[in-house]
């Protein structure tokens, strides 16, 4: 794979075209599909070596950000669960505003990860609550490495940590069943 094959697989990449489009794209401009030095799993790998330093990037300013805000913020608290490479496998933040609505309000807590996925594909987890005009309130908020009981209750732990091991009375989630595991092992 050249210099200047990489740079059109990464521009294309940028503007969300799709894998197989991008094969056919160099087939339609090579004339045929020998005429591509490469093949499909080469543009995967290449795909993920780029999704893969960018991913580190966004961890670095994401961490710079982190500081900044315990600076700027006394009651801003975050975690971050790390593999045996020490690579960041999920991460969990709250603020001063967050953590005093629970002390307030915690008494029902509302999770659910169906809401939305980022581009490395962790699943968003909200931890929210209703205050005493019916709006919501936002307790903390991760970015999970997967949906999984263990990634949950690392989660539950954190949250738990973070509000001075105040338990919710009450958890509303979406019934999944790896949710309902960490539940009972982090919040008993």
């Amino acid at each position: 794979m050249s210099a200047s094959d990489k740079t059109l697989i990464h521009i294309l990449q940028e503007t969300r075209v799709p894998p197989r489009n991008i094969m056919k794209i160099f087939r339609k401009t090579r004339g045929s599909f020998r005429a591509v030095p490469f093949d499909t799993k080469n543009l995967e790998n290449e795909l993920a070596k780029e999704r893969k330093k960018i991913k580190n990037r966004d961890i670095e300013e994401l961490l710079l950000l982190f500081k900044e805000a315990r600076e700027k913020m006394p009651g801003f608290r975050h975690s971050i669960d790390v593999d045996s490479d020490n690579r960041v496998k999920s991460i969990f933040w709250t603020d001063q505003i967050g953590r005093a609505n629970y002390s307030k309000f915690g008494q029902f807590v509302s999770f659910d990860t169906t809401f939305s996925t980022n581009q490395y594909g962790m699943p968003f987890a909200p931890i929210l609550g209703v205050d005493n005009y019916g709006k919501t309130v936002v307790f903390g908020v991760g970015l999970l490495e997967d949906e999984r009981a263990d990634t949950f209750k690392w989660l539950f732990e954190e949250f738990l940590s973070a509000m001075d091991n105040k338990h919710p009375e009450t958890i509303i989630t979406d019934q999944y069943v790896a949710m309902g595991i960490a539940i009972s092992k982090a919040l008993p």
